[in-house]
């Protein structure tokens, strides 16, 4: 899904109350047009809001709902920052984990983000 699918999914939430991860970050700061799932990462009351309480993460730590929605709970975990009015992971923190990770999926994540850095100067 590219931006504007993804501001559609996500337009029923509460917009403080959640930020988005990874590939849907990305796609928020223009690096990838779009992603096959969002991860987000929410507020305990949205958590609750949404009926989380009592249900079981997958093993990731993430509740799977419908529409190719990946839930954790716990903001305080993302470094975060507003990309057209919506919380979103900061790249810093996905290029570390991706780097970290060091899968064939990311190589191209990461080279995106290390080259949007170099542009803006930014390490």
């Amino acid at each position: 899904m590219n931006a504007a699918e993804l501001k559609k999914r996500l337009e029923s939430l509460p917009r403080y109350q959640f930020i988005i991860l990874a590939g849907g970050s990305m796609v928020m700061h223009g690096l990838r047009e779009e992603t096959n799932d969002v991860d987000i990462c929410v507020s305990q009351n949205l958590a609750d809001e949404l009926g989380l309480s009592g249900v079981q993460p997958n093993e990731k730590g993430y509740y799977e709902l419908p529409n190719d929605l990946d839930v954790t709970v716990g903001m305080d975990r993302f470094p975060c920052e507003q990309v057209d009015g919506y919380l979103c992971q900061r790249l810093e923190e996905i290029l570390k984990f991706k780097k970290r990770r060091n899968e064939p999926k990311d190589q191209q994540d990461i080279e995106r983000i290390e080259e949007y850095f170099a542009q803006q100067g930014r390490s």
